[in-house]
């Protein structure tokens, strides 16, 4: 099938050919609408196999664009094609939406029926409110367009607007705007100069339609913004919400992040909340940021005043140039590794310091010949970023180190590690283990022998190649003091020390570390069978260097024989461990010399008894010194404990008597006032003027003798009033019994606190425990115990006071109220004798004053009717 292309009015024709046999018939229809029964329908058969349809149209229309499709129906089925009917026409537009968006614009745009063919020009026509006349917009605008911003209209007015197209066939009508339109009113130019600045102003695109748009009388918004928070890799910025009257026409927000190596955009809706998150940021890193507010039918406004953004420090990068180096220093005698760096390359951030953290791991033969793998700890330093190195001392040897190295920033996190491995080399074994060698003389079936006690040396410092037993025989009358140290003691044969009076040394054993015996202890033959032959160091020259002169040594041949001692000769040895060290080098160790030991029979002297026996008796001399001493200086405390406790009215302890010692030698005393108050008794008759003296500016006599009272005595405890078992039988918080002079209660049923009451023992006149304070009304019911002691069972009221003191001979007990009638203060004071024997009754008198109190006490003994009378 063919397309069609025809002026709208003219008339057109489509044509669909087929091919087949039987063709029974042929149908047209149009796609997506109903084809009308104007259109003529032909068809023409050429032959038996082709057939030609056509359908006709008389005066084409714009209803007639579409596609047609032809259909041929036989026996076999349906076959069909289409056909294209372009019809050119006028085009045709449609305004779909028109709003002010300014003092003197309006925005629109529209939908559009080109007319199948390309549209060359819109032309827009207003017409203002009021009047009849309708003005052309001059402006051209291209075919391009889908909108347009109409400009310099009237603020404040409302406008009608219209619509048309051209294209080649021509001018299509008009689409004449049903409702009328009004520009925003004009906008303050003070409004303007606080939100826009001119010169920010920002380019618009050109197929916009602000090209030309002067904003200076319409709605804008400047925002302000500022950095909400920061992460190591992230920045949150935020602004305020627009005005009211701005607020409908800013639709959304473009903002920009930069600096010199990064820029972003980003688009916010403005119906989000008017944060935004920019992501994916360098740490330690300023960036700028600015936000302009937009209009999805104008532009963007102008932009914010830019404000920058740091982000948080990172994680720094690793160091440069790291260097380990182990090493073991001769003068020392220890290791160490010491560590370089330099800064890295991308701190990302302010270093603060850096982690050096070494770790190693050694794999050795252990004390039981079994291999061990052991892990060093790991050590850390914390280095100042102003210090590129750092030094790890007193390590151990013979470990595989490794280092790492980072740097750590303000944000507390550990950056990348810069890793580097080292090798400590082996060194000679620690002295402690060289000094395990003993010897011991033993006697094997009428054989006298020295046993060399040889342990295995761990391995931890280095590997042991070989152990070599070195045999001292001394001069006569020489002590092991006068021989050289054993690395410079020269070596001979065992022929060459036997046959000169000097002595000397030689090499009586030796064998690898594989080799050495574990159970059974090294011999050295005194007498026997002929001795095997000598043997020597398999080479001739082994290389041996010495840790001490940091020099390289040939070990010559020496010979190797266990031979027979002189008994008349006292001998001694030292044991030698070679190490392998870096290269092969041997390094060397040797321990101590053995005690000098007589190869021959023991012999025993009476003087060594007696002296054993004189060391004795002279330990037990001393211990018996020293027993008497402890028992005098006992006695002494006793007596001292019982001074003090009669001197000062307390309960002395062992403790308590040390403490007071001490404080004596000092100069200072127990539980008595470095400055006591000279406050002498009162006679009634002049208690008057003693009062009113007192009395005088503000009650100062009375303040100043309160003063001169000691707050506490500094020796003196309140453990037990402190107790959370006795803290409800304290009336007063701060009134409390004193440990050292406090009364013991009688304890109920072992339960804890029971012998608990607050009351003290006051010191009296040259006698001791003659008086006792207790708290008030909260302490009653008393019984008496023995040396004077009171007890308390129970608390009741003051009418049960005359059952607190059994009646005696020789106690008063004096209670004293205070009380308020009236707005004066009273004192009620009772008194109790306790005199007589079983059955006598007690008589008490009570006075009470509005200002101070005069006690009478009235003593009677019922018995023999005497009535004393006492001030």
């Amino acid at each position: 099938m063919s397309h069609e292309w025809v002026n709208a009015g003219h008339p057109a024709k489509l044509l669909c050919k087929f091919k087949g046999y039987p063709i029974d018939d042929i149908e047209w229809e149009k796609i997506g609408d109903v084809l009308t029964t104007e259109k003529l329908e032909t068809t023409k058969k050429i032959n038996t196999i082709f057939i030609e349809s056509e359908i006709t149209f008389n005066s084409t229309s714009r209803k007639d664009n579409g596609t047609y499709r032809c259909t041929a129906v036989g026996p076999q089925g349906k076959s069909s094609s289409t056909s294209v009917l372009y019809v050119r026409s006028e085009p045709q537009v449609n305004i779909d939406f028109v709003k002010a968006v300014g003092a003197h614009t309006i925005f629109l745009n529209w939908t559009l029926n080109d007319g199948n063919e390309p549209i060359l020009q819109y032309f827009i026509q207003h017409m203002k409110n009021g009047t009849s006349q309708w003005t052309h917009y001059p402006e051209h605008i291209g075919g391009e367009n889908s909108n347009y911003m109409i400009k310099n209209l009237d603020a404040n007015t409302a406008y009608q607007l219209g619509l048309s197209a051209r294209n080649k066939v021509g001018t299509g009508s008009v689409n004449i705007l049903t409702h009328w339109v009004k520009t925003l009113d004009k906008v303050h130019p003070t409004e303007i100069r606080t939100s826009i600045s001119p010169s920010s102003a920002v380019e618009l695109n050109t197929t916009s339609a602000l090209a030309n748009f002067a904003i200076e009388a319409d709605p804008s918004f400047v925002p302000e913004i500022s950095v909400k928070g920061v992460t190591p890799n992230s920045i949150t910025i935020g602004w305020l919400q627009p005005p009211d009257n701005v607020k409908e026409h800013v639709h959304y927000y473009q903002l920009m992040l930069k600096n010199n190596h990064t820029l972003k955009e980003a688009i916010h809706n403005a119906q989000n909340l008017n944060l935004f998150l920019f992501v994916e940021l360098q740490p330690a890193t300023t960036y700028n940021f600015k936000v302009s507010a937009c209009n999805e039918y104008t532009k963007c406004g102008n932009w914010s005043k830019e404000v920058n953004g740091t982000t948080m420090d990172g994680e720094s990068g690793p160091p440069e140039n790291v260097s380990v180096v182990c090493r073991f220093d001769n003068i020392s005698r220890t290791s160490f590794v010491f560590v370089t760096w330099l800064p890295p390359l991308h701190p990302y951030g302010k270093i603060v310091h850096y982690n050096v953290i070494l770790e190693g791991k050694a794999t050795f033969k252990n004390s039981k010949g079994v291999m061990e793998t052991a892990q060093y700890d790991p050590k850390i330093k914390f280095v100042d970023e102003k210090s590129n190195s750092a030094r790890f001392d007193m390590i151990p040897p013979n470990t595989n180190y490794t280092v790492r190295v980072s740097g750590v920033t303000r944000s507390k996190s550990r950056g990348t590690e810069a890793i580097m491995d080292c090798q400590m080399p082996p060194t000679v074994p620690d002295k402690d283990k060289l000094s395990q060698f003993i010897w011991v003389k033993v006697e094997e079936h009428g054989r006298w022998l020295l046993k060399l006690f040889l342990p295995r040396i761990t391995e931890r410092n280095g590997p042991i190649c070989c152990y070599r037993v070195f045999i001292v025989k001394l001069e006569p009358s020489q002590t092991v003091a006068d021989l050289p140290l054993p690395e410079d003691f020269p070596i001979s044969s065992y022929e060459e020390v036997h046959h000169s009076r000097r002595g000397g040394a030689y090499v009586a054993e030796m064998f690898e570390s594989l080799a050495i015996p574990s159970l059974a202890p090294l011999r050295i033959r005194r007498e026997g069978h002929p001795p095997p032959p000598a043997v020597s160091l398999p080479s001739p020259h082994l290389k041996m260097k010495s840790e001490s002169l940091s020099q390289e040594v040939e070990l010559e041949d020496l010979l190797v024989y266990d031979g027979q001692l002189d008994t008349s000769s006292n001998y001694t040895g030292f044991v030698e461990v070679v190490v392998m060290g870096v290269g092969n080098t041997l390094l060397p160790a040797y321990s101590s010399y053995f005690g000098a030991l007589n190869p021959g029979p023991h012999v025993l002297h009476a003087a060594e008894s007696s002296q054993v026996l004189t060391v004795i008796l002279q330990v037990l001399c001393a211990l018996i010194m020293v027993v008497l001493v402890l028992l005098a200086a006992l006695c002494f405390l006793q007596r001292y404990t019982k001074q003090v406790a009669e001197a000062q009215g307390v309960e002395m302890t062992l403790t308590n008597t040390f403490r007071h010692l001490c404080r004596s030698f000092r100069g200072r005393h127990v539980l008595v006032s470095s400055n006591p108050p000279d406050m002498t008794p009162i006679s009634k008759s002049d208690l008057t003027a003693a009062y009113v003296e007192r009395h005088k500016d503000s009650d100062y006599g009375f303040q100043h003798e309160f003063e001169l009272l000691p707050d506490r005595f500094p020796d003196r405890s309140t453990r037990h009033s402190e107790a959370r078992e006795n803290l409800y039988k304290n009336r007063y918080p701060d009134i409390k019994a004193y440990d050292q002079t406090r009364i013991h209660l009688s304890q109920i049923d072992s339960l804890v606190g029971s012998d608990y009451i607050n009351a003290n023992y006051v010191i009296g006149y040259k006698e001791r425990k003659k008086f006792i304070c207790a708290q008030g009304w909260h302490v009653c019911h008393f019984s008496y115990t023995q040396s004077h002691h009171v007890s308390l069972f129970s608390i009741c009221g003051p009418q049960q006071l005359t059952q607190v003191f059994p009646c005696r001979t020789t106690y008063l007990v004096t209670m004293i109220t205070a009380g308020v009638r009236a707005g004066n203060l009273l004192l009620h004071e009772s008194a109790y004798m306790a005199g007589g024997k079983g059955g006598e009754k007690c008589k008490r008198k009570v006075n009470s004053l509005f200002t101070y109190n005069v006690l009478d006490l009235v003593l009677k003994n019922i018995s023999i009717l005497d009535t004393k009378k006492e001030d």
